[in-house]
């Protein structure tokens, strides 16, 4: 009898023996005949499952064996025993092109003991799930996952875990201690589930039992006996870490000492699969479907290696906020992993990884241990990355690591200058980029590196942006190199610093001021150079007087180098001999040359007053230039040795700023009204009423023609304005007709004055 009992229930005699309970049993079944016992085997599916790192099926099922009374199969049970099986289905060969409806239709038809007909559709969807995986080189993505619900993958849904519920807690905790793994990993995710609402983690961390058997399963699985249980128990650490308050209740419980334990054997497996990895692609003899089936293995597995160190990594960093728990941390290690980790590939963990040392590199100790572990050619390699997070922190810590004068040699040795000015066209990563440069141009070998990229056009054109304040002290230390000086100074970038500079206002202008000679004796010696005197006259531009407290040294300046200044303006303002810019910027310096009497009275003598009333005229299509000669007049017309010669010598512009009224440009009409409500309040009584009268006849032209109409007696005497600036339009050089219209406007006699 016992030789029969235990065949059927596949036990081993020394285990019986011990059984008091089967020892029972064995008495029932010597009291009845071995006839009258029939024995009743039932096989339940569970589960049919892709294995998670395999090529493989995992199908999941109950035997349960049940002795029937009085021998008949449809009885009551007497005594009843089930036992959970699993077994897994390996799948050789399958590809992208592999028939899935066929190879599940064997599958079914080989394993029809363990799986019914009515579950092939769900081996199909298995299939096709491994079938994309296998595909991909991973885990299946989103259009992976759309296409299995194409396919109607939601026949799994009755193995799905349930919805967890904070009333059952004491029987997820009693799964914890099951001998199945499956059972543990499902209670290990309900678990989860709770932990995730913020509403009960008060109760969970206030369990007497939770937290022990969690970090009992951490300790018993750390050798990487199940990646799901493990995977499940550090994310509900993880969560808790977040909370300061529950750091203390993890540090009792030895939660970060299991996490770098678990770090430790992913990294040590990691190195092994890369050994392995390395031996399949030197291994000419082995078939190429066997090798693409283990690389493709070894990657999958990489892939959720990653996700688990992240969740370790970042469990620790949360740890590490406490002084005295990083010490003990940097004393385990630490600092060894987070450098292992940074060769690997995935955005997220390298992130955190360099958030992390960059935060244990303010102390020397472990500064000079990641110098030795070769920190910084792991991160150069990183420098390129699009993903702006990752470059953001990598830059970060080689900031820190770049206060090391021997690191910061061994960047520039690296190549670190030339992928970090690269960079200078990011205008996130900017300001970080300046400050590493600047540390990196503080040695010679750095400043040697900068003559072989194009740090100097970008360095330049930063200089107009007030909020890089690095720049100019980076300039400073690039220029102690004689390579870079003669590259600065045969280049543009010379021409446009100074430029730059000089547009600062007050103390720039300041400093400037005593080489306003030198600058107007280089001007002259390039009049053949356009580029150049464009640069130079625009530094001389920016040399006004208008509210600045060193205007008095500008003054004096301007007094003594005016007479050689008004030539190099002539030159430029005459017609057909420059470009546009240089004539903006003549006229830009005509304007701020008049600081005082003096220098008005040796404008007045030049002809260039008549000469920007001719480029006022040619250049009616430049906005930006009419309204610098409208500025430049308005200059001329506050002195009276210039407001003279512009009225007598070019009074048309006079006539065309009352058409500018009517301009499109709102700038240039709010100016040009500006200038003639100035000229009223400061020319003569004969001007006032020119331009009072020039002005009317502008805005009245309804009124006039109503007067033409009504009274053609008055027409002569009413048009004499309008004859005015039609003389003043068509005779620009007939001074003496224009100055006879304009005095008989003052005679007491004038019809027209007693009729307005």
């Amino acid at each position: 009898i016992n030789a029969e009992y235990m065949g059927i229930f596949n036990c081993q005699p020394k285990e019986q023996t011990n059984s008091t309970k089967h020892t029972y049993t064995y008495f029932i079944m010597a009291a009845a005949p071995l006839t009258e016992k029939v024995f009743r085997r039932r096989v339940r599916l569970q589960s049919i499952e892709a294995h998670p790192t395999e090529l493989a099926v995992v199908v999941k099922y109950d035997i349960e064996v049940a002795v029937v009374k009085d021998g008949r199969p449809e009885g009551e049970a007497e005594l009843t025993e089930r036992r959970v099986h699993s077994e897994t289905i390996q799948l050789t060969g399958l590809n992208a092109h592999t028939d899935i409806e066929l190879l599940a239709q064997q599958i079914v038809e080989k394993h029809n003991k363990t799986i019914g007909p009515s579950k092939l559709k769900l081996v199909e969807n298995v299939l096709f799930l491994l079938q994309q995986r296998e595909v991909d080189g991973g885990l299946p993505g989103d259009d992976a996952l759309a296409a299995m619900r194409s396919r109607r993958f939601d026949a799994m849904a009755p193995n799905k875990a349930a919805e967890a519920q904070i009333c059952h807690l004491d029987e997820y905790i009693e799964k914890l201690y099951s001998t199945d793994v499956q059972e543990e990993i499902q209670a290990t995710a309900l678990v989860l589930q709770l932990v995730k609402d913020a509403n009960n983690l008060q109760i969970l961390v206030s369990h007497e039992t939770l937290l022990g058997a969690l970090t009992r399963m951490l300790q018993e699985n750390t050798n990487g006996k199940s990646m799901d249980l493990v995977f499940n128990v550090v994310q509900i650490l993880l969560v808790l870490s977040h909370f300061n308050q529950f750091h203390a209740l993890l540090t009792r419980y030895r939660g970060g000492v299991l996490v770098m334990h678990i770090i430790d054997f992913e990294l040590r497996r990691d190195a092994h699969n890369k050994a392995l990895l390395q031996k399949l692609k030197e291994d000419k003899a082995m078939p190429a479907d066997d090798r693409e089936q283990q690389e493709a293995q070894i990657k999958a597995m990489q892939k959720r290696q990653d996700k688990l160190l992240y969740a370790c990594s970042h469990i620790l960093y949360n740890l590490a906020q406490d002084p005295s728990v990083e010490k003990k941390m940097v004393q385990k290690g630490i600092v060894k992993y987070l450098v292992a980790m940074t060769e690997r590939r995935n955005a997220e963990l390298l992130t955190l990884c360099t958030t992390f040392l960059r935060k244990l590199s303010v102390f020397k100790e472990n500064k000079d241990q990641m110098a030795e572990l070769g920190i910084v050619k792991l991160l150069v390699g990183y420098l390129g990355v699009q993903n702006e997070v990752l470059l953001d922190s990598v830059l970060r810590l080689a900031f820190n690591l770049s206060f090391d004068p021997a690191l910061r040699l061994d960047m520039v040795s690296q190549g670190t200058v030339t992928k970090v000015a690269l960079l200078l066209s990011r205008p996130k990563q900017l300001d970080m980029v300046l400050k590493l440069l600047y540390q990196l141009s503080l040695d010679d070998a750095g400043r040697s590196a900068f003559a072989f990229t194009d740090a100097f056009d970008q360095l330049a054109g930063q200089l107009q942006d007030p909020a890089s304040q690095l720049v100019l002290p980076l300039y400073i230390n690039l220029t102690a190199n004689a390579r870079n000086a003669l590259i600065v100074r045969e280049g543009q970038h010379f021409k446009k610093i100074v430029r730059n500079l000089a547009q600062a206002p007050g103390a720039s202008r300041a400093v400037f001021a005593p080489y306003l000679p030198t600058l107007v004796q280089l001007a002259a010696k390039s009049v053949t150079e356009t580029d150049l005197l464009v640069e130079v006259l625009g530094v001389i531009a920016n040399f006004h007087t208008r509210g600045e407290d060193n205007a008095p040294e500008i003054k004096w300046q301007w007094i003594d180098c005016l007479p050689m200044l008004v030539p190099i303006l002539v030159g430029a303002l005459a017609p057909g001999s420059r470009e546009d810019d240089t004539v903006l910027e003549a006229v830009m310096v005509a304007g701020v040359a008049v600081a005082d009497v003096e220098c008005a009275t040796v404008m007045a003598q030049s002809n260039v007053p008549q000469l920007l009333e001719r480029v006022f005229h040619e250049k009616q299509q430049d906005d930006e230039i009419i309204l610098q000669v409208v500025f430049t007049l308005a200059v001329f017309l506050s002195y009276e040795p210039t407001r003279k010669a512009v009225l007598a010598n070019t009074p048309r512009m006079i006539a065309c700023l009352v058409d500018l009224l009517h301009d499109q440009n709102v700038e240039i009409r709010c100016l040009c009204d500006q200038v003639l409500d100035m000229l009223q309040e400061v020319a003569d009584s004969q001007w006032q009423s020119h331009v009072r009268e020039l002005k009317f006849t502008l805005h009245n032209p309804e009124w006039q023609a109503l007067l033409r109409d009504d009274d053609s007696e008055g027409e002569t005497e009413f048009f004499v304005a309008q004859d005015v600036a039609d003389e003043l339009a068509f005779h620009p050089n007939d001074t003496t007709g224009i100055l006879n219209l304009v005095g008989n406007l003052d005679d007491p006699n004038n019809a027209i004055e007693d009729d307005l």
